[in-house]
């Protein structure tokens, strides 16, 4: 959904399904399974960078003060 794909492939932090298929979904499970301590550290990381919300406050501010 939006950005999904694209934070997941640039942080390495988790496995895109290509579509929904029986064999994708055993390959999803694989590669989970196998860089999961990987896509463990990798996730603390990119939800400081993506989903902070003291940098999401900032962002809102400047575009709020844009308009005023």
């Amino acid at each position: 959904v939006g950005d999904t794909e694209a934070i997941v492939k640039k942080y390495d932090c988790g496995y895109v399904l290509a579509d929904f298929t029986e064999q994708d979904y055993k390959e999803a499970a694989k590669q989970l399974l196998n860089n999961k301590t990987r896509y463990e550290k990798n996730c603390e990381v990119t939800a400081q960078s993506c989903f902070s919300l003291e940098d999401g406050i900032a962002k809102y501010h400047h575009v709020y003060g844009l308009f005023s």
